[in-house]
């Protein structure tokens, strides 16, 4: 996930709570899905999703 809020005042992501499918934005109390980037409504927007896997024992994203 790009380490940018999609909210106009943007933000920072990294660092933040996450629970299951979802990291939530502290600065402005969005919901954003780790699986595809889409802010949970009532809110809009989204975040930039990279593909990650594991490849043997390395850690392989796709920018």
């Amino acid at each position: 996930m790009k380490n940018k809020s999609p909210h106009p005042k943007g933000g920072k992501l990294s660092g933040r709570l996450f629970s299951a499918e979802f990291l939530f934005c502290p600065f402005h109390d969005w919901k954003i899905s780790l699986v595809n980037g889409v802010v949970q409504a009532p809110d809009q927007g989204s975040v930039k999703i990279y593909p990650v896997k594991v490849v043997e024992n390395d850690l392989v994203i796709t920018l």
